[in-house]
């Protein structure tokens, strides 16, 4: 198969891959194929010290390890790609899935063929270690992950389809779809399928302990999973790829814990708590009050004087607060251009924002920036 049909296959695999161009220029996981087509060939020709020079390259450049004397089938996507390690005798068949954190490694046992064999349309999942000379079925979906040391994140893990025994801390359950694991920073867990196929999804993340801490989180719990868990997942997963920094994405994911811990530890909510929510989460994009209203199930009118005698400010005053509250983080921890901020922060335009964030602040984006600077210059 050529690497333009290579190019193809992930295309068609990947749901957020919106180009072929996209795929060729940027997805490691087809950089890792171009390196290895070339290895290959030339440990094919016993040109092993130039082939493993490829190699080494190809390891730095995309951080993925395919020995050059590995074989590989048509169509292999590697998904995200970090940390994937290829052993010389392993042998991967057509149509297989592999994501990042695989080893398809040796034993240090094992003479001649020491490396797994993976037939056709196969799934490796996240993680997985599969060592020694063995075989992984047709149609298999393999993804055994024990973590003795816990994992460096927080993290919500869920089953989507089939079934699958996790553990944490010595406690032991088998899970169906619909059903997960959470777990703290550095605590010990581990799952693997109950048999057939076993599909999860999951979201990491740093910080926040505040956050957990508030709701009452320990360090590991079972759930059951919203219905709207999978699908906010997948809108995450938008909002992540077309954040312009590191910081939206992480108010991006504090907006999707929330609503996850919301769910899962249901509270009464006051008609401000419940709009105030629902503004947090959207108020990167342009709101109108009936769409506001919309989501607390009240019409416009029944929501501006319920919400004006309960917190003593209108809708949208409170929507542009939370605006500039937001305006403000990121003029202190980001070096984005001002006007970019402001759209960032659903203002339409730069002359409103500089108005709105001087009537609350007292000063203009550019002068809070440049006195936070000073600040911090001092400090």
């Amino acid at each position: 198969m050529s690497l333009l049909s290579d190019a193809k296959s992930m295309l068609k695999k990947d749901p957020a891959a919106r180009s072929l161009a996209e795929v060729m220029l940027l997805y490691p996981g087809f950089h890792a194929l171009i390196f290895y087509r070339i290895s290959h060939w030339l440990f094919g020709h016993r040109r092993f010290f130039l082939a493993r020079t490829v190699s080494q390259w190809g390891r730095g450049f995309t951080g993925i390890e395919i020995h050059p004397g590995a074989t590989i089938g048509d169509g292999l996507f590697i998904d995200h790609g970090a940390g994937v390690v290829v052993g010389e005798t392993a042998e991967i068949g057509n149509n297989v899935t592999i994501y990042h954190g695989v080893t398809l490694g040796g034993t240090g046992k094992d003479e001649g063929k020491r490396h797994p064999t993976v037939c056709d349309n196969v799934l490796i999942g996240t993680g997985c270690k599969v060592l020694g000379p063995i075989t992984i079925g047709e149609n298999a979906f393999q993804g055994k992950i024990d973590r003795p040391q816990g994992f460096d994140t927080h993290q919500f893990l869920w089953v989507v389809k089939g079934s699958g025994r996790f553990w944490a801390s010595g406690e032991t359950r088998a899970l169906g779809q619909g059903y997960g694991l959470f777990t703290r920073v550095n605590v010990r867990h581990g799952y693997e399928s109950a048999g057939g196929q076993f599909h999860t999804m999951w979201v990491t993340f740093t910080g926040a302990e505040a956050l957990l801490d508030a709701y009452g989180v320990g360090d590991w719990m079972f759930f059951a999973a919203p219905d709207f868990l999978s699908s906010s997942t997948e809108q995450l997963e938008r909002l992540c790829q077309n954040a312009a920094t590191a910081m939206v994405r992480s108010a991006h994911t504090y907006t999707w814990a929330v609503e996850l811990l919301e769910a899962l530890f249901p509270r009464g909510e006051t008609l401000r708590e419940r709009v105030n929510r629902f503004l947090e989460q959207e108020y990167a994009r342009a709101l109108s009050l009936e769409e506001i209203a919309q989501s607390v199930g009240m019409s416009r009118f029944a929501l501006c004087h319920a919400y004006a005698a309960e917190a003593g400010t209108t809708v949208m005053n409170a929507l542009n607060q939370i605006r500039v509250q937001k305006a403000k983080r990121f003029l202190r921890y980001t070096a984005s251009q001002i006007s970019q901020i402001g759209r960032m922060c659903g203002f339409e335009s730069a002359s409103y924002f500089a108005k709105e964030f001087r009537k609350r602040t007292g000063v203009s984006p550019s002068e809070y920036r440049t006195g936070f600077g000073r600040e911090k210059g001092r400090g």
